[in-house]
């Protein structure tokens, strides 16, 4: 037994209430996209009666838990959570519920999973609710596996994710390689159909401009889908004015680059899953720390976008800020002391994100300061004068 969404500890929130801070400063309210994911996924909890089973695809927990805490689950009835895994699945829930992308490998586990609890003469209730939406191909494999009549069939229409005040994610991590190497454009009808959900929230978005083919494949799906709307297009005045498509393909050199600001860094060295950097313990800590990398961390928030060269200057003008504002904790008047205390909060937060960025900055600087490091860009630097030249 995994469990999925990360579930909160003493010092940091969980993924869910970070998150939903730091929408509050986007320029339109993204807090209406993860509030209706949340609305749908509760709607899908509540479909299958009483206490139950919730089995995630491996690739969906960390987005799930950007939109519901384990405890919105658990108040809907789930038990316990699981990742799906292939092979045998022992649990004593009685009723099972499947969130998952539609792939092939991934209904032959659950096939394996209920042929299982056939042989062992147990009776379970069995719902799959696919995300974004359920195919055919993947029916037809669970026929093929024996089990489909002992299966509920359900969608869970989870696209647009809110990362961060400006930032939405479909999280199709394997689209590039569907696209233009299997010639799968599925994913882009995932993409046409979010953009329209998108506008039923926000209106009508009056100027649509694309660059590269899967763009305009993309606007031709929009169009297509206005159309067949009708009179049932939203008639709410837009609040997004312009939006710009760029297929990948324009641009294919761009991803092959190493990246030289703070979060790319970060990215590159460490890794950042889901806006979640796992920090590797130091020697007087027993477990990884996570931390939440978005705008609601304010000293975050003024480096992420940073090169490297400029990070250390930054961070030493803020600890010099913040100590020239703990000095002035001895107040001679109250109306000083007020406004110390007013503060207070705030300053004592932007301290332990300091000194989180601190630690991770000295950790990256021992691999921008190695020879690999800087041979890796000399070479890229060559590359880039050859094609320019």
């Amino acid at each position: 037994e995994r469990s999925g969404p990360p579930p909160s500890d003493n010092n940091n929130p969980p993924p869910a209430e970070a998150n939903a801070s730091a929408l509050n400063n986007s320029v339109i309210p993204l807090s209406v996209i993860k509030e209706n994911g949340r609305r749908e996924l509760i709607d899908v909890l509540d479909s299958v009666r009483g206490k139950k089973g919730l089995v995630l695809d491996p690739k969906f927990s960390g987005p799930l838990g950007l939109i519901a805490e384990v405890s919105l689950l658990k108040e809907h009835g789930v038990e316990k959570i699981y990742l799906l895994n292939p092979g045998r699945f022992n649990t004593e829930c009685k009723s099972i519920i499947y969130l998952v992308r539609p792939k092939v490998n991934l209904m032959k586990a659950i096939a394996e999973h209920i042929r299982g609890h056939m042989a062992d003469g147990q009776k379970k209730d069995y719902s799959i609710f696919f995300v974004p939406r359920r195919t055919m191909i993947c029916e037809r494999v669970l026929e093929e596996e024996g089990v489909y009549g002992e299966i509920t069939f359900g969608e869970f229409h989870l696209d647009l994710i809110p990362f961060d005040d400006d930032v939405l994610s479909l999280e199709l991590e394997t689209a590039f390689k569907e696209c233009f190497l299997e010639g799968d454009r599925t994913s882009l009808f995932y993409v046409a159909r979010s953009l329209m959900k998108l506008q039923s929230l926000f209106g009508i978005i009056p100027q649509i401009k694309g660059k590269g083919t899967a763009a305009k494949l993309v606007i031709d799906m929009l169009l297509r889908m206005r159309r067949e709307m009708g009179s049932d297009e939203p008639t709410i005045s837009p609040e997004i004015d312009q939006l710009i498509l760029i297929d990948r393909s324009v641009d294919l050199v761009t991803p092959m680059c190493t990246q030289l600001t703070y979060e790319g860094l970060i990215d590159e060295v460490m890794g950042i899953n889901n806006g979640i950097l796992d920090l590797e313990p130091s020697a007087d800590q027993k477990a990884k720390k996570k931390i939440m990398l978005n705008s609601a961390d304010r000293v975050f928030q003024d480096i992420r976008n940073l090169n490297f060269t400029a990070l250390g200057q930054v961070l030493n003008a803020k600890a010099v800020e913040i100590d020239k504002y703990y000095k002035e904790r001895h107040a001679e008047s109250i109306s000083e002391l007020k406004r110390f205390m007013k503060k207070f909060s705030s300053a004592q937060q932007e301290h332990a994100s300091l000194t989180v960025h601190a630690d991770v900055a000295g950790k990256i600087k021992k691999l921008t300061s190695s020879a690999p490091f800087h041979k890796q860009l000399e070479a890229e630097q060559s590359i880039f004068k050859l094609n320019s030249s």
